[in-house]
């Protein structure tokens, strides 16, 4: 051992002795050794469930002023670190045909909001409709939630043709 450095001992009575040039010390070997439990989580309703019981809770849609952003809103079932799901966001136009999707790869966090951008040179009015699909591998979708909204015909208007 380099100078300075401590060597502990065990003592026969549990407590453990450490020397430093100059000084000894001892401490309760109980102390160092005990094991930590620690629970940050203080309500049920976050306590993380297997990955096999990972949902989608819930999805709201909110359409910004400017009619070309939405504000996509979705609360999963409360997963642990090891368990981080993806996700895959698609929204159809009117016509059912895709106008624009997002991914989320290993989601952190089970509430999310994000702000989709539909990026068509003219949208029509109508019914969009917005579907998330959960899933770890895929070729295996876990869970699929849906919703829709209804764009105007002037978005600065606010009413739907």
């Amino acid at each position: 051992m380099g100078k300075g450095e401590s060597r502990p001992q065990n003592l026969t009575n549990g407590t453990l002795a450490v020397s430093m040039p100059g000084d000894w010390f001892s401490l309760d070997a109980s102390l160092i050794i005990r094991p930590m439990e620690l629970n940050f989580i203080t309500d049920p309703e976050l306590v993380p469930r297997p990955r096999e019981e990972i949902r989608i809770e819930a999805l709201s849609l909110t359409p910004y002023e400017d009619g070309r952003r939405i504000r996509v809103n979705i609360k999963i079932t409360p997963f642990s670190p090891f368990d981080r799901p993806n996700l895959e966001i698609t929204a159809f136009d009117p016509a059912g045909d895709e106008i624009a999707s997002m991914s989320v790869i290993g989601s952190i966090h089970h509430a999310l909001e994000l702000t989709m951008h539909l990026r068509r040179a003219e949208l029509l009015p109508g019914s969009y409709t917005f579907q998330v699909d959960l899933f770890y591998d895929r070729e295996d979708i876990q869970h699929t939630a849906s919703g829709a909204i209804t764009l105007p015909a002037d978005p600065r208007s606010g009413t739907p043709e």
